[in-house]
């Protein structure tokens, strides 16, 4: 890995902001030793659960992590993703579930971070959940060159059931059944 490329991979990891969605705050252990500071539950492969609980809302803050080789997630719920990558990103980038068909990466205000739509980012989670890793495709504006990664779930299935437990998260909807144009009650 050339030296601007760990730069850069040591500010996005460093300075990358908590996300996180916030839950009303239950009476338990582990919230209470939560509360200001945080608490970090570690999971197999490299995913984290970390849970805080803010001192002025008393709402709890959930988020999961898996980081890889020039790469991370941070979920903060079914629904809510950011990915970011150690590079500048130019031009497009890239990510595939499955057998689905890949789809394009929005950036946030910065060339390498991503936040998923709401839609893409429950395939994420599904894909996640499953277990196997979802690669991510995207073009190098430093070497130049494309870049392929893969987002490696570790035992994300364990962090997102941890999160269930102690933040009430819910599971992630099964795939939508198409509505019935005929009867829109369906």
């Amino acid at each position: 890995m050339k030296t601007a490329q760990r730069i850069i991979l040591a500010l996005v990891f460093e300075t990358l902001p908590f996300v996180g969605c916030s839950a009303p705050v239950r009476s338990s252990l582990d919230t209470k030793q939560a509360v200001g500071r945080g608490k970090e539950f570690v999971f197999a492969g490299g995913t984290t659960l970390r849970v805080k609980v803010d001192e002025m809302t008393d709402r709890k803050t959930c988020t999961v992590s898996i980081r890889g080789d020039g790469i991370y997630a941070e979920i903060s719920n079914a629904s809510a993703i950011v990915i970011g990558v150690g590079y500048m990103v130019v031009g497009r980038a890239l990510l595939r579930v499955g057998d689905s068909a890949p789809f394009s990466l929005p950036f946030q205000d910065l060339h390498y971070r991503f936040v998923l739509p709401k839609n893409r980012s429950l395939e994420v989670t599904k894909g996640l959940l499953s277990g196997k890793s979802i690669p991510v495709r995207f073009d190098d504006s430093i070497n130049g060159g494309e870049v392929n990664l893969e987002i490696q779930p570790g035992d994300f299935r364990g962090a997102y059931n941890q999160a269930t437990d102690v933040c009430g998260w819910s599971s992630p909807p099964a795939n939508p059944v198409p509505k019935n144009r005929k009867n829109p009650s369906r």
